[in-house]
């Protein structure tokens, strides 16, 4: 039975995309901080298509939804993060621990209607301090302004990034280089961002 790291409650306002669609960047936002967490631009797309409506046929994410339907959720979070991937959980009543992708870890608790969680140290470590008025578009230069976005994400929208240097740049910051996304963030990897954990 392992213990939850301290977690801080986000929310998910916006999706958008690298101009060539290949990444993606979920943004998060709490109170005075901006969390972007990098996905590979198909899942990106899987996710705002799963969130806006559900397949008619069953998905792999169902299947871990019903291993834990029965025992009943009791935290999703996204836990942490190593070399540019990100990892999540969810905590079950149980006091199980199962881990997950990042884009998971957000349709399932859309499936259940529980808000997401992102640990202190991913908050340390990766989080933005920004004012309210702070657009995740604002952190980079040689954007365009996204329009607003939908209930759950901004779907279809597309930033331009007009300096190839300035991205690689901006991603160096964030920890991780272009190879560390193309080889973390494919398909069901841990988070598409992860081992997200996304791929998370």
């Amino acid at each position: 039975m392992s213990s939850k790291p301290a977690l801080y409650e986000v929310t998910l306002d916006q999706v958008w995309y690298s101009f060539d669609r290949m990444y993606a960047c979920l943004s998060f936002r709490m109170k005075g901080v901006l969390l972007p967490v990098w996905v590979s631009g198909n899942t990106a797309q899987r996710l705002e298509r799963r969130l806006l409506q559900r397949p008619n046929r069953p998905e792999a994410i169902d299947l871990l939804f019903d291993r834990i339907e029965d025992a009943g959720v009791d935290k999703i979070a996204i836990t942490g993060y190593s070399e540019g991937v990100f990892y999540s959980s969810v905590f079950l009543k149980d006091g199980e621990e199962i881990d997950c992708r990042p884009t998971d870890a957000l349709i399932i608790a859309d499936i259940v209607e529980q808000p997401i969680f992102v640990s202190d140290t991913v908050v340390e470590e990766c989080a933005f301090s920004v004012d309210e008025d702070t657009d995740i578009v604002d952190l980079f230069e040689g954007t365009e302004e996204l329009s607003s976005p939908s209930t759950h994400v901004d779907a279809g929208t597309a930033i331009d990034i007009s300096d190839d240097d300035e991205f690689s740049a901006l991603m160096t910051d964030l920890g991780f280089s272009e190879n560390d996304l193309r080889l973390g963030m494919e398909d069901l990897g841990p988070d598409d961002g992860a081992g997200e954990g996304d791929e998370g």
